[in-house]
């Protein structure tokens, strides 16, 4: 490991309360830059697929990409879904790749859903694990949301973006009108994520997510 490597590996490593204090240093929170974001999306193309990882751009991402042909300015990172199972069969291995080419990543590694989130010239990418449940066949989940399975499986579409095809969950626009209701195609700067989501839609049934105070907070059994 590279003396830039080992600073990154640090830096991802701090304890909440110091990575509080670095994380503007880290990351933009009041807009994505667009030669930026371009940069940090291709190499994280090409760590995913040094590791034969299917992923899908998701959210506000795929939003940006199917409506605007391009990243929404005011958005603040780039969303990706994959699969869980093979994300974190790799997961150790893929974090050295992301760390090696300049990425500082912080990782929570669980049984299910495991999220890294990088942080690479102020912008954020979220990469998160989707999964299968055996109680409802034809849904897809993450930790907090749950997605019909065909928009990742049997209808992802790909999108040619500056040269390289990504995948977005399709049909894009069933996929954002689930997401966002029928508002999806009218721009709209909000304050919050929650303020877009169809959360009551999309929140898995085991999770209460407050419009208030916007906290998630796992129901009690």
């Amino acid at each position: 490991m590279t003396k830039d490597e080992a600073e990154r590996y640090k830096l991802g490593k701090l304890p909440r309360q110091e990575w509080d204090q670095v994380i503007h240093e880290l990351w933009d929170k009041t807009g994505i830059d667009e030669d930026n974001a371009t940069e940090a999306l291709f190499k994280v193309d090409d760590c995913l697929k040094q590791k034969g990882l299917k992923y899908w751009l998701c959210y506000g991402t795929a939003l940006g990409f199917y409506r605007d042909g391009n990243f929404i300015p005011w958005d603040d990172d780039i969303d990706i879904h994959t699969i869980a199972s093979d994300y974190e069969a790799v997961f150790d291995e893929i974090k050295k790749i992301f760390i090696e080419n300049g990425f500082v990543v912080r990782a929570v590694k669980r049984d299910y859903s495991s999220k890294m989130s990088l942080f690479y010239k102020k912008i954020k990418i979220q990469i998160q694990g989707i999964y299968e449940t055996d109680d409802e066949p034809d849904m897809i989940q993450t930790k907090l949301f749950k997605y019909p399975k065909k928009f990742y499986y049997d209808k992802a579409e790909k999108y040619n973006y500056k040269g390289r095809d990504f995948l977005l969950p399709g049909p894009a626009n069933e996929y954002l009108t689930f997401c966002y209701d029928e508002s999806w195609n009218k721009p709209q700067n909000l304050p919050d994520w929650r303020d877009y989501m169809n959360i009551d839609q999309i929140k898995d049934a085991n999770w209460r997510i407050s419009l208030t105070n916007h906290n998630v907070n796992k129901k009690s059994k």
